[in-house]
């Protein structure tokens, strides 16, 4: 696959210096302009040309099929960029693309090869080199990239001619590959983002390039948080500014373990973006913060309250009910408030989430609190609004077993028990609470005659 990706770039690479191709200006031109900035371009680009041409002669066959890196190369690589910078929006600038192409695939840097056909691609489409451009990049989807496939065989299907300007057509393959995140591409991906931002410092949506390139710096966490910080400094009418902090925060709590900085991070976001969609997540998050890592439970507490008055009937909510429940219950030991939260959740949503928050506090008031009048409580909650559920009967058996076994109310149990057998006569349970019937009868002589 490589030997072919090779002889695709050699192909390209023969015959690139024919003047019509490049848009070299006329003798005339050149007499009535000497600083004519296409000629200068062509030179630079000349010089470039040649040195790529000649370092391919000096190395054997076996390197240059996966050898070492050369300090001319980086060099080159170096120069090609910057040339790219000042030149990038003229025609022959293609070239420069396609020489970085031979030295990445030189240096077996298939991702850096793969962007520099994106890039042909998407800045040039029709040059003479986006045919050979695209079979290069299938080359690298059929071997070593496969695993972009699917994003990138979309990137291939988009119509990049019918975007008038080169700022929107690389913002368009910007936008396109935002989505790949892997150790090995992210370096590319910020690069040609850092590229894109230098080349065109007053574009539009500039913010949107500055987000990817933060979104892209990996582990070099103090990195993400320069560039999202560049973002909030830059932008400041960007709505991507809350999404900025919020992440921030993020890499703090989960990437350098700041969790000091990151607590003042998620406030800031609560307090200066209060009606934006990650505030939402910043008080989860905040919460989080505060009470696994830095023990903060009053605190936390304090946190979840509020966003349960905010949001009350939000999935948010729901979150922060279930975990002040479980805060109330496994670090502060206030079981009644747990109970409470649990069934607060369990009024606002219903459905499987309702049931679990039920059941969660059913354990607490049995195990904790041994409220046994309390657990009979929720078990009728559970009957009256799930009835149609399979854990019905099977509540509505505990409620006779704890009459039963617990309060030693035994008329009370017969008829919590007559009453599985009449709601639910098909069910396990009512066979089991006719046995249970049985023995209390028998045990009493048949005295309670209840039936």
């Amino acid at each position: 696959m490589r030997l072919f990706v090779v002889m695709l770039l050699c192909l390209n690479f023969i015959g690139s210096a024919y003047a019509n191709d490049l848009e070299i200006p006329s003798t005339s031109a050149l007499k009535n302009n000497t600083k004519d900035v296409t000629k200068v371009a062509n030179d630079h680009l000349a010089v470039m040309r040649e040195e790529v041409k000649k370092s391919a002669v000096k190395k054997s066959s076996f390197s240059l099929f996966g050898s070492s890196t050369t300090p001319l190369e980086i060099s080159l690589l170096n120069d090609l960029n910057d040339y790219m910078k000042v030149y990038g929006q003229k025609s022959l600038s293609v070239e420069a693309v396609q020489l970085k192409a031979i030295l990445h695939n030189r240096m077996d840097q298939d991702e850096d090869l793969a962007m520099d056909f994106l890039t042909i691609i998407s800045a040039y489409p029709n040059s003479r080199y986006e045919k050979a451009s695209r079979k290069g990049l299938q080359g690298l989807l059929a071997g070593s990239l496969k695993y972009y496939k699917p994003t990138l065989d979309l990137v291939l299907s988009t119509d990049f001619l019918s975007m008038g300007k080169q700022s929107d057509r690389l913002f368009a393959l910007l936008s396109a590959i935002s989505s790949i995140d892997d150790k090995d591409f992210n370096p590319v991906i910020e690069a040609a983002c850092s590229r894109f931002l230098v080349r065109y410092p007053d574009y539009v949506k500039g913010d949107v390039v500055q987000n990817i390139l933060a979104a892209h710096a990996g582990k070099n966490y103090h990195v993400g948080i320069y560039h999202y910080r560049s973002l909030l400094t830059v932008y400041p009418e960007s709505s991507l500014r809350p999404n900025a902090l919020f992440s921030i925060g993020e890499i703090q709590r989960t990437g350098l373990k700041d969790y000091e900085d990151a607590v003042l991070s998620y406030q800031q976001v609560i307090e200066q973006f209060s009606r934006s969609d990650v505030a939402k997540q910043s008080y989860i998050k905040l919460a989080l913060t505060q009470s696994q890592h830095l023990r903060l439970y009053q605190e936390a507490l304090l946190t979840l309250n509020t966003a349960v008055e905010k949001y009350a009937d939000d999935p948010i909510g729901k979150e922060a009910l279930q975990m002040l429940g479980e805060i109330y219950s496994k670090k502060t030991k206030e079981y009644s408030k747990a109970v409470e939260a649990y069934r607060k959740l369990s009024d606002i949503f219903s459905g499987d989430d309702g049931i679990k928050a039920l059941q969660e506090a059913e354990n607490i008031a049995s195990s904790s609190m041994r409220d046994y009048a309390l657990v009979i409580a929720i078990d009728e909650q559970i009957i009256r609004d799930y009835s149609d559920n399979a854990l019905a009967p099977e509540k509505l058996l505990n409620i006779g077993n704890i009459y039963n076994k617990k309060l030693k109310q035994k008329s009370e149990a017969i008829k919590t028990y007559q009453r599985v057998i009449e709601q639910y006569p098909s069910s396990k349970q009512a066979k089991e609470a006719s046995s249970n019937i049985r023995k209390l009868e028998k045990k009493s002589g048949g005295s309670l005659g209840l039936f």
